[in-house]
């Protein structure tokens, strides 16, 4: 029966102050890492990496061959621009004082590759064939470890591609170390590498937290944290350092190429939660065809009718016609219907389609060593801008909670005595003795003497004291049992679980000694009548309030002919 005080006041002052706190904890933080990174560069230090060894270009003085034709001295890296399946060739001639037990580090886009020193093979990669299912061209890393006594030699890599676009293409070639290269690998590719990873746990924390705020009926962080996600796989994928989680040739030929057709549909999604209402059914529709896109592509590759980079461009021109059916829905809702979150996501949505336009336009272009830089910048972007969003969404739902619970606790409280208040007593009442399962409970009503000659010879002040000294007796007596209530003026009540006549008379007889104790220090008499009985399932309430209200008055009789 006992209820927990709610949330305390929802001022604006205080909420401005935390706000203040907060951002000078934001600016410590950047100051201390500023620090950090300062004091780091100014000590003395040694190079302790555990990685020491480097890794050199190999690129200078090649050699290319198709067919009939050969070019000389040409650097890597280089294109062809060969027919889909053309044999070519790259060859140069190691340096005399080429050091011993090296590595090369060779990518291979959507291409067959052989290496060869002095026409003996010392490594070859195909696409395996056979089976019911079509693997996918994939562009991998290989590191080759050479022969030793290569010095002098013919270094050879002979190349071919079913894939227009990678056919001709020589990509650099480095040696080193095998760690070094690895090494040299993640150092060129370290901040794409943390963006991906802040940007997953970033969307898993959103997923998480979608989770228990789901009965909110809002499912724009659940959106939000599958397209983050998403993003976050697309972007460690394209910075070509997938290879270092799995070794899977679907996987890593795949997944950038089917997560393009993935991540429309979370983001149609959270568009369709976030202010999309209107076209809710559209949002829901133009997810679903870039689903049936998905299965449609990845059953091509599967049959080895289409592979996953020619069938990319239907779902670029699908990307690209439905950035311009959101543009438009958004201008609509600015425009027409006034929609505040329609403009601010127009902002967001002008910097995104800009850099993914010309990423397509890039791709189309045949500029593939810059189509991954502009999306990431762009996905990165925007996706801040809606997480920024999001939280401040959710910060007002929390602020608009807290005002509910601040102004149920004002509906259901006793300003004189910040206890509950007759409103509060009807709700419990209610929830007692209304409904299909009524139950038992005590009721006791308590009604103050003399408060009327309190305020003719006090004054209302000492007389509004008087009923606050009543109630926080009844509190330290009857609060830790039940819930106690001022009904108004001088009239009270308490609600208690117990129905056991010697526990409320040992209750009743600590009240009233109390109220004795707090009248001594008084220049006036401070008296209460009681009534109180029990309340048995299925009793008429009203009834029954009116015999204790009858009782206590009866009490108060008493209590005035003892005078």
């Amino acid at each position: 029966m006992e209820r927990k005080a709610l949330g305390e006041g929802a001022g604006t002052g205080g909420m401005s102050s935390g706000g203040r706190k907060g951002r000078l904890v934001h600016l410590l933080v950047v100051l201390l890492l500023l620090l950090v990174a300062l004091v780091s560069r100014l000590v003395p230090t040694e190079d302790l990496r555990l990685v020491r060894n480097q890794a050199f270009g190999l690129n200078e003085g090649w050699s290319l061959g198709y067919g009939n034709t050969v070019l000389t001295d040409r650097t890597l890296p280089a294109d062809l621009a060969l027919e889909p399946g053309v044999v070519y060739k790259a060859w140069r001639v190691l340096e005399e004082d080429f050091p011993e037990q090296m590595q090369l580090r060779i990518r291979s886009s959507m291409q067959s590759i052989q290496v060869l020193v002095d026409g003996e093979e010392i490594f070859s990669d195909e696409k395996p064939v056979g089976g019911l299912l079509t693997s996918p061209d994939a562009s991998v890393w290989h590191l080759v470890s050479l022969p030793p006594d290569v010095q002098g030699k013919t270094l050879a890599l002979v190349m071919e591609s079913p894939v227009r676009a990678f056919s001709g293409v020589v990509n650099p070639v480095f040696y080193g170390r095998g760690d070094a290269l690895v090494y040299d690998l993640l150092e060129g590719q370290r901040l794409g590498l943390l963006v991906s990873l802040v940007i997953f746990f970033l969307g898993l924390l959103l997923v998480l937290v979608s989770f228990f705020l789901r009965n909110m009926g809002d499912n724009r962080l659940l959106h939000l944290g599958l397209f983050a996600m998403a993003v976050s796989v697309w972007l460690l994928s394209e910075a070509k350092l997938l290879q270092l989680f799995t070794g899977n040739r679907f996987l890593l030929g795949g997944t950038s190429y089917m997560l393009v057709a993935v991540l429309p549909m979370p983001l149609l999604l959270y568009l369709r939660e976030v202010v999309f209402n209107r076209y809710r059914r559209l949002m829901e529709g133009m997810a679903a065809v870039f689903f049936l896109d998905f299965l449609v592509n990845l059953g091509l590759q599967l049959s080895g009718k289409t592979g996953f980079f020619e069938s990319l461009q239907l779902t670029n021109g699908m990307i690209l016609a439905s950035l311009v059916v959101v543009v438009f829905l958004l201008l609509v809702e600015h425009l027409r219907f006034g929609n505040p979150q329609a403009k601010r996501l127009l902002w967001h949505m002008g910097i995104f389609v800009a850099l993914i336009v010309f990423e397509i336009l890039q791709f189309f272009s045949r500029n593939f060593e810059a189509t991954s830089l502009y999306s990431r910048l762009g996905i990165m972007v925007f996706l801040g801008l809606l997480a920024g969003d999001s939280v401040r969404y959710f910060n007002g739902l929390l602020l608009r909670e807290r005002e509910a619970r601040f102004f149920e606790k004002l509906a259901f409280k006793d300003i004189l005595t910040e206890g509950m208040n007759r409103a509060a007593f009807e709700r419990d009442v209610e929830a007692l003795a209304g409904g299909e399962t009524p139950r038992r409970f005590r009721l006791v009503l308590l009604d103050m003497n003399h408060l009327k000659h309190i305020n003719d010879r006090y004054g209302h002040g000492e007389g509004d004291r008087a009923i606050t000294r009543c109630f926080r007796c009844m509190e330290e007596t009857f609060g830790k049992e039940g819930a106690c209530y001022r009904l108004g003026g001088d009239e009270f009540a308490c609600i208690l679980g117990s129905t056991d006549q010697t526990v409320y008379a040992h209750q009743l007889a600590r009240f009233l000694e109390k109220v004795e104790r707090e009248q001594r220090e008084l220049p006036y008499r401070l008296e209460v009548a009681v009534g109180s009985d029990v309340y048995l399932e299925g009793e008429d309430f009203g009834k029954f309030f009116h015999r204790i209200d009858h009782m206590m008055y009866a009490d108060k009789r008493r209590l005035k002919e003892q005078e």
